[in-house]
């Protein structure tokens, strides 16, 4: 299968040793390669942004982002700079009107040009919290005087790395960076402020937290359609940038980049039938009715586990096809329609999980209140790494 090889950007260096002799000095080899972990990293988190029920990168997707050195020119060094694709319909992980990779590169252009204008951390508040320490890293194996500058193959819209940088560099790092984080929950309230932003509440479900923030007003119908506080909701996820406690926690969300369905389809369409169960939903027996609704501690614990099991839908896609079936008391039970796995969510809290691969006496286990999606998984599917 052919490949094909298009121009990414461009990347130039001059002054000190760029002017005084020919050639590429090794010693800023290092210097490229941050640049393209750099792109590899934003790409990362722009695409967690854009698809905030993916817990991990899809499969190929780090082998797909091929950068490479196909030349240099002399006067100033320029490294020309090409991305390598197969020449083949791909995962759809970039198509051309959003590619992640391309958009890392101009997302970079574009915040080291705003810190430069305001020489604020607040002039990238676009741009990943967790790759800003990669950023502020260009041009540190420069020496005085020497500048690395990124533009558009036509030259436009170039920033350079310069001694300015630096100083900037220097100063910003001595806050505190932000975290961007995707949480799972649901949206309880929404209130106008008459302005360019909304202020809106969320329970976040792993630590049962409500917390209030601020989102821009062209959010507002995007939100409207998660807004629901009733007691089994269906779970949404949110794209945000958080600044948090000693203990990882959640202090404040700091910006919002949007909201999601936390559940492919299929799924949430059989957790919203179950969430309008009502009493009685199993018929009547000697004059009672029969079948509790499905309590709200269940509904929360099975939409986490749900959620968690979308991480290894790409090592195993027979994973999210699945049923799911209430129980006379109010619990759930989650039975696969190609798998041997069997997993119960009790009204006291407690995960009984069956394996019937495994032998008799080790086919079924009982996972206490409170444990962590993950754990039952990388024990239905032999796992131990991490989700």
């Amino acid at each position: 299968m052919g490949k094909s090889s298009t121009a990414f950007g461009r990347y130039s260096m001059s002054g000190g040793r760029f002017e005084e002799a020919e050639g590429l000095p090794i010693s800023v080899l290092e210097e490229l390669k941050n640049y393209k972990d750099l792109v590899v990293d934003v790409a990362d988190h722009l695409y967690k942004r854009e698809h905030p029920q993916c817990k991990k990168l899809p499969n190929g997707f780090l082998k797909e982002i091929d950068l490479r050195i196909t030349g240099i020119k002399h006067g100033c060094v320029v490294v020309e700079l090409s991305r390598i694709q197969e020449e083949k319909e791909q995962l759809l992980l970039w198509d051309e009107d959003h590619d992640c990779v391309e958009d890392a590169r101009k997302l970079i252009n574009e915040t080291i040009s705003n810190i430069k204008r305001d020489g604020d951390l607040y002039a990238a508040e676009d741009f990943p919290s967790e790759s800003l320490p990669r950023l502020y890293r260009l041009g540190s194996y420069l020496n005085k005087n020497e500048k690395l500058t990124l533009a558009n193959t036509d030259k436009s819209n170039s920033v350079d790395i310069d001694n300015e940088w630096r100083d900037i560099v220097a100063r910003l790092n001595e806050k505190s960076p932000l975290v961007e984080r995707v949480i799972d929950g649901k949206l309880i309230g929404m209130s106008s402020n008459k302005g360019e932003t909304f202020t809106y509440d969320f329970l976040i479900y792993n630590s049962q937290k409500k917390i209030s923030a601020k989102a821009g007003a062209e959010y507002w119908d995007k939100f409207y359609d998660f807004l629901d506080n009733r007691d089994r909701a269906r779970m949404c996820s949110l794209s945000v940038v958080c600044k948090m406690n000693d203990d990882n926690s959640i202090e404040s969300i700091e910006q919002t980049h949007g909201i999601k369905e936390a559940l492919p389809e299929e799924i949430l369409n059989q957790m919203e039938e179950l969430a309008h169960l009502e009493e009685g939903w199993y018929g009547i027996c000697d004059g009672h009715p029969q079948g509790l609704p499905i309590e709200e501690k269940v509904f929360r614990s099975a939409q986490l586990f749900l959620d968690g099991i979308l991480s290894y839908a790409h090592s195993e896609p027979k994973i999210i096809d699945l049923a799911i079936f209430p129980q006379i008391d109010g619990g759930l039970q989650i039975e696969w329609k190609d798998l041997e796995f069997e997993v119960d969510f009790e009204t006291d809290g407690t995960t009984s999980a069956f394996n019937f691969n495994k032998p008799d006496e080790d086919c079924e286990k009982v996972f206490p209140v409170d444990c962590r999606p993950k754990e039952i998984l990388n024990w239905l599917i032999g796992s131990e790494s991490d989700v």
